[in-house]
């Protein structure tokens, strides 16, 4: 059985956990509004612009505050009663963070890149690549939604233990 966190240390905990998810959800609505620019603006150079500005807050901000959330939830969970695998809701936002952070990573930050090089050739390469963006920065703004609306209403109950051998032969089940 694992210690339980204080009340002080909770707090700082749940202050990590909600300041670095109010964070994440931040630098992806200034990511979509980047990429709606982007995609809106006749202005070559205001184009190259919001991709590079949309980069530079995806390797510094979105991916250092996604990790930060990543961890502190885990502790969160596995530090109260809640545990980290006994509850569907907990596992849902788990996986779906480690989603979030892969994918924000690994494919839109390569979009993001790619945007930033072709904007100025304004070909069908870099509307492929747009639209991508666009399309990747509305999934991470309505997951990370998603998963504020699990946080408040905590649906699907308790995942179901299977007790061990041992146990059932103790209790006598």
């Amino acid at each position: 059985m694992t210690t339980r966190l204080g009340r002080r240390a909770k707090r700082w905990w749940d202050i990590l956990h909600l300041g670095s998810g109010v964070g994440w959800f931040g630098v992806a609505l200034c990511q979509l509004v980047l990429n709606i620019i982007g995609r809106t603006t006749a202005d070559a150079g205001l184009r190259v612009a919001t991709h590079k500005i949309g980069h530079t807050l995806d390797i510094w901000l979105l991916i250092p505050l996604v990790l930060l959330a990543l961890v502190s939830g885990v502790v969160l969970a596995w530090r109260s009663n809640w545990g980290v695998f006994r509850h569907w809701w907990i596992v849902v936002k788990l996986v779906a963070t480690i989603v979030l952070m892969v994918f924000s990573a690994i494919w839109l930050g390569g979009w993001i890149g790619a945007a930033a090089e072709l904007a100025l050739a304004q070909g069908p390469p870099y509307f492929e690549v747009r639209n991508k963006l666009l399309g990747g920065s509305i999934f991470n703004n309505v997951s990370i939604l998603l998963m504020v609306v699990i946080s408040v209403f905590k649906p699907w109950g308790r995942i179901r233990q299977v007790a061990p051998d041992w146990k059932a032969a103790r209790t006598g089940r």
